[in-house]
């Protein structure tokens, strides 16, 4: 019998509700650790043809979060392999 398995989506909303509770004050991050820890995510568009500023404006209208596409392409280091 196969195991059962959970979206991507669920297990984020899991984390953020585990984390909430065990450290009730939000973290915040500058925007070179954010773009540094999207970086997998921001590797993937980018190699599937999304450019820099469609990336930031996807950020930006997602989370709120005030990314041009000049702070990311300037930031954005690529993942060791």
């Amino acid at each position: 019998m196969a195991s059962k398995t959970y979206a991507y989506e669920q297990i984020l909303i899991a984390q953020t509700a585990l984390k909430a509770a065990a450290n009730p004050w939000t973290e915040e991050f500058p925007l070179p650790t954010i773009i540094g820890m999207l970086s997998d995510e921001i590797a993937a568009l980018r190699q599937s043809g999304f450019s820099d500023e469609s990336i930031a404006a996807l950020i930006q209208k997602s989370s709120g979060i005030d990314l041009t596409a000049e702070t990311l392409t300037s930031q954005y280091a690529r993942p060791k392999r």
